[in-house]
């Protein structure tokens, strides 16, 4: 799922990010080992207590649970926005970042989240979303930053007392975050790139490039032909039958064909680096056959 700028200004984003979020916490648990307590869609009684502005005790425990067991989705998307997506400023940062970013702040809490992210880029680990801390986000590769950010998750909740307990679902919340927060990333990526890849194979059909030809049409080898017979022949001439004696040298002069050698060879040189040059075609084999 791509997120345009658009989408981004009109909350698409947010709500695509807190879809996710809302998938990994489930709907009401009670788990004796968990920490937060009573919880439901991720919100725990003490933060929904907060929301209120109750005190959570002994009288109004009862109350405030049954009614968090019944919270409507308007206030569930409201206190994720409020107290979550803003607060960690995820609308700062490109769109896989802050979806990373989101789900990291719901899970470890803001301040842990903003920590991680700083640890991510390199800079001043305060807790505080900064203009450097922007900079650095904005300035770096998405993809390799959600990696990062994927592992410091990992370390910190293998860290944790209770890991034993929920470890599994926590590293598996972590490899679903980041796949679905680089699909965000993919989807402008592959669309650029597809458009330089149309554009390349125009350019490739236009040059002749991914095309083969013969090596008989290439004026590489034949340069190198050239250059040979330049040099080599009269060593290896008379082994072959094609002399080249003295009273030939005699009748056209030394100098004179000392000169011709070393035209040739030049000539075939040039050829050579030209071809070189210009060549976009890869060679093929191609049968041939003489008729003598």
């Amino acid at each position: 799922m791509g997120v345009s700028k658009e989408d981004r200004s009109s909350g698409a984003l947010f709500q695509h990010a807190l879809k996710h979020v809302l998938e990994m916490e489930g709907g009401y648990t009670n788990d004796p080992v968990d920490p937060g307590g009573p919880t439901n869609k991720g919100i725990t009684l003490g933060v929904f207590a907060a929301w209120r502005k109750v005190v959570l005790n002994g009288k109004t425990r009862a109350k405030l649970l049954a009614q968090l067991k019944k919270i409507p989705d308007s206030t569930v998307s409201e206190i994720y926005k409020k107290r979550y997506w803003d607060k960690a400023l995820c609308e700062a940062f490109p769109s896989g970042i802050a979806f990373m970013h989101f789900d990291t702040a719901v899970n470890h809490g803001v301040g842990t989240a903003v920590r991680m992210l700083q640890q991510v880029v390199g800079v001043a680990v305060d807790g505080e979303v900064g203009p450097n801390t922007r900079r650095a986000v904005n300035s770096q590769s998405e993809d390799e930053i959600l990696k990062t950010y994927a592992d410091i998750r990992r370390a910190r909740y293998r860290s944790l007392k209770h890991f034993w307990r929920f470890g599994r679902g926590w590293l598996r919340r972590v490899d679903v975050t980041l796949e679905r927060a680089r699909e965000l990333v993919g989807k402008s990526e592959k669309n650029g790139s597809g458009k330089r890849s149309n554009d390349m194979m125009v350019s490739r059909n236009q040059t002749g490039v991914g095309q083969s030809k013969w090596w008989g049409q290439s004026v590489t080898i034949w340069g190198a032909l050239v250059t040979a017979a330049a040099t080599v022949v009269p060593v290896l001439g008379p082994l072959v039958g094609i002399e080249i004696g003295a009273d030939t040298v005699r009748q056209i002069g030394a100098e004179t064909f000392t000169a011709v050698q070393a035209v040739v060879g030049l000539a075939g040189t040039a050829m050579t680096i030209f071809g070189r040059i210009r060549a976009t075609q890869t060679l093929e084999q191609r049968s041939v056959s003489l008729k003598i």
